[in-house]
């Protein structure tokens, strides 16, 4: 892990990234029909997670070879299944699907950064395996297992930094290793990857100086306030699921968080 300036990556994906395969101009299924497909078979296996925005209509023409009618149908045809969805002048995006049972993915960073209208994005900037006596103290009674899995991360609103984040995991989330995480919501990629439905988190929040670290990454004054945030979020049979600890800019992003008392 360092505090190597960080550069912000917005949620944008090329149509290379979208496709495994070209477009076959000699099938009776119409081309609108097969880019929709491809698109959609890369949301289905969670390459392309909540939030990241689709490549522009023109990078799709070219991509593809295929006229805008063609990409306009495709991505008309994923808008009416809820696979995506438009926000005016700022792009198409991948909807957030199915939430009933995964009610935390819906008040997580990105879904409230686009409620806000804003386009959220991540860059991970690093992924380690550390012993687990090193979690900060808020959270070290969760794990049981000599070694977690670190992810630290940068989250942004549009193109500025706003939330310094590190992430700690069970082992048994490993395999995030070899996962590409940046603009992934962390929520509905433990979703969608392992299967984990969530059920509820808790928070302690506290008021903490910018290190030089922070200070550089979050482009602050050091020692300048920040909110400091540990969540712990839990899944069902509340079973534990990760840990966290964010340094929030509130100047920039207001956190929220949310109660529904069940009758």
């Amino acid at each position: 892990m360092n505090g190597d300036e960080t550069h912000p990556v917005h949620a944008n994906f090329t149509g290379s990234e979208i496709s495994m395969h070209k477009i076959d101009r000699q099938s009776q299924t119409p081309m609108y029909q097969q880019l929709a497909d491809l698109i959609r078979g890369r949301i289905e296996d969670g390459v392309l997670g909540y939030g990241n925005r689709i490549a522009s209509e023109n990078a799709l023409v070219e991509e593809y070879g295929v006229s805008r009618i063609t990409v306009r149908k495709a991505l008309d045809l994923l808008v009416d299944e809820n696979y995506l969805f438009r926000k005016q002048g700022k792009g198409t995006f991948v909807s957030l699907r199915n939430v009933s049972s995964n009610r935390a993915v819906e008040q997580g960073f990105t879904a409230e950064s686009f409620r806000d209208g804003a386009i959220p994005s991540t860059q991970v900037i690093g992924k380690t395996i550390i012993p687990a006596e090193q979690c900060p103290a808020e959270g070290r009674a969760n794990f049981t297992g000599a070694e977690l899995l670190l992810v630290a991360c940068v989250r942004y609103v549009d193109g500025v930094p706003v939330i310094y984040e590190q992430d700690y995991f069970p082992m048994r989330f490993a395999e995030l290793l070899d996962i590409r995480m940046d603009n992934r919501s962390v929520f509905s990629l433990l979703g969608d990857r392992f299967g984990v439905c969530f059920s509820g988190y808790s928070y302690v929040f506290t008021v903490a100086e910018a290190s030089p670290e922070h200070a550089k990454v979050l482009g602050v004054p050091a020692r300048h306030p920040l909110l400091r945030v540990c969540q712990t979020v839990r899944g069902g049979n509340d079973q534990f699921v990760f840990f966290n600890t964010q340094m929030v800019r509130t100047d920039i992003y207001k956190y929220r968080t949310s109660m529904t008392i069940e009758p």
